[in-house]
């Protein structure tokens, strides 16, 4: 009886009714999805393993901050500022110039003049820009949209004082300026202290790099109107500094910086031509002044490969970036940096709620790995190959962000563990904070093929050699030019063309389109802010015309 009355509890418990059957069957699936969840989210790193990745890399012993994490600000203001004084950095006299009331924030005053040096430096500005100084001046009423024009038009072309009797004084007021920013050019480096604001790295502020564009405006102010007056020495004087400040810029930490730079040497290039069209009509030089400014083109002619940028400071606010999402830092940090791409919400969502659960290491491997590719195609010295080089870079960023986008994607990642979880957070940061590799790149190359400038001037010398120019640039070879310089864009001998009353010699922007050859019309240079209905080329040239 007992027997049968076990065997009998045993069956009812095993079958049971049908309602308890339902009731067990979602009790059971309901715990492998627990479990589920609990093998793939509880794959926790260690954490600070992107720490840990950069350590490994690293033999000194690396700063950190209060709360135990990698200070990776400091790291590139040690980079940066090795070997530097408060004597030998040209950054010392630009604030000194510009005063630090105006440009300088409260938040980051104190740490950035601990980093240069604590120099003594003006609260207020000594030297000011013609609109600004104008504004400021009592004894004028200024139409400042007019101001702007008559400036812009005196940076690139010959001027007189009675023609522009306003930007005259400006020039007679800041002359010794200027004569400081001549000999701060001839200082051997250029470090600009990297100062965070709101806790990011990569929003750090450079405040005095843009003035050091402004030095080079009113630089180029006063060489225009010293060679209206023919004074062409003292002319090359200012434009020598112009390249020489924009080359220092090279040493920058950032992108930024090194596109500042690049912009300066635009400045001198283009008040260059207007030198060559005053030689080739009566102005006065002598061969070894030529040669002497010849030199000073071809050492602000050879720029720093990017990838130094890119390998130092660039891949550096990169991890700085991974450190703080691991953190959990997403949602201020996003705002602060104001970085865009493909669904940047995920980096909130993931680092707040997904970040003990996202491989952070995996992160940091993926993301630097793709920044020495960017790295290793910047630094191939063929300019042709460069490029194949980065248009696969940006091929690859497009992918990413393509599949980034899709929704599958998201819904997969979300649930595919964490290392699946840390390659796609990787790729959306890699979108988010990849520079434009191929306009970066664009931009230092056409600063190269402003080295033209030194081919106008062994023109010049034949000129004065021969009485005429040559009918090929051949005849150059080898009394004033060793080989003839190739054009940048396309890597074919740069364009020459010989003509009754001068000549024209030019190579092809960005576009890699020869706009001139088939046209007789003397294209202006391009330039963003012209009216779309001015004829523009995106060429550089050089064109000289005897008058």
């Amino acid at each position: 009886m007992i027997f049968r009355d076990a065997k009998f509890f045993v069956v009812e418990t095993l079958a049971g009714t049908e309602k308890t059957m339902k009731t067990r069957f979602k009790i059971g699936l309901l715990l492998l999805v627990l479990l589920a969840v609990a093998f793939y989210m509880f794959q926790m790193p260690h954490k600070g393993s992107a720490n840990r990745l950069l350590a490994q890399d690293n033999d000194e012993k690396l700063p950190l901050t209060e709360d135990g994490f990698i200070d990776y600000l400091e790291i590139t203001n040690r980079k940066l500022r090795q070997n530097v004084t408060v004597d030998n950095n040209i950054v010392v006299d630009a604030v000194r110039a510009f005063g630090t009331a105006r440009h300088l924030p409260d938040e980051i005053k104190e740490s950035f003049l601990s980093l240069l040096g604590n120099p003594d430096i003006p609260e207020e500005a000594l030297y000011q820009d013609v609109q600004t100084w104008a504004r400021e001046n009592p004894d004028y009423e200024v139409d400042i949209e007019n101001l702007v024009e008559e400036a812009n038009l005196c940076y690139g072309t010959p001027w007189k004082d009675d023609e522009h009797p306003m930007i005259a004084d400006w020039l007679e007021s800041h002359d010794s300026q200027l004569d400081g920013f001549v000999n701060a050019s001839r200082k051997p480096y250029y470090y600009h202290p990297l100062c965070e604001k709101d806790g990011v790295v990569i929003g750090a502020l450079l405040p005095y790099a843009q003035m050091m564009r402004e030095m080079a405006r009113g630089l180029s102010l006063r060489a225009m109107n010293e060679l209206q007056k023919g004074n062409v020495k003292e002319c090359l004087r200012d434009l020598g500094a112009i390249r020489r400040l924009g080359k220092s810029m090279d040493q920058g930490g950032t992108l930024v910086e090194n596109l500042v730079g690049y912009a300066m040497i635009g400045i001198a290039f283009k008040a260059e031509r207007n030198v060559l069209d005053e030689l080739a009509n009566g102005a006065e030089l002598s061969a070894q002044e030529i040669e002497t400014y010849r030199k000073v083109i071809r050492e602000t002619s050879e720029l720093n490969t990017l990838a130094n940028t890119m390998r130092g400071c660039e891949s550096t606010f990169m991890l700085d970036c991974i450190q703080r999402l691991e953190r959990g830092n997403s949602a201020d940090y996003i705002s602060a940096i104001g970085i865009s791409g493909p669904d940047n919400s995920w980096l909130s969502r993931t680092s707040s709620v997904l970040s003990p659960f996202t491989d952070w290491e995996i992160v940091a491997q993926r993301c630097q790995k793709f920044s020495a590719q960017i790295s290793e195609a910047l630094e191939i010295e063929d300019d042709q190959q460069r490029r194949v080089a980065l248009q696969l870079v940006e091929q690859e960023l497009e992918s990413k962000e393509l599949q980034a986008n899709k929704a599958t994607t998201i819904a997969f990642k979300l649930v595919a563990g964490a290392r699946s979880r840390g390659e796609f957070t990787a790729d959306i940061l890699l979108c988010m904070l990849s520079p434009a590799v191929m306009q970066v790149d664009n931009a230092r190359l056409r600063t190269v093929s402003y080295e033209i400038s030194d081919l106008g001037f062994a023109l010049e010398l034949y000129r004065q050699e021969h009485g005429q120019f040559p009918k090929n640039l051949d005849a150059l070879k080898p009394s004033f030019l060793k080989s003839i310089p190739l054009d940048r864009f396309l890597g074919d001998p740069i364009s020459y063309r010989s003509e009754s009353d001068g000549y024209r010699i030019w190579n092809v922007g960005g576009n890699r389109i020869d706009e001139q050859i088939d046209s007789d019309d003397k294209l202006i240079e391009w330039d963003e802010n012209e009216p779309e209905s001015y004829r523009t080329t995106d060429d550089t040239f050089i064109d000289v015309r005897i008058k």
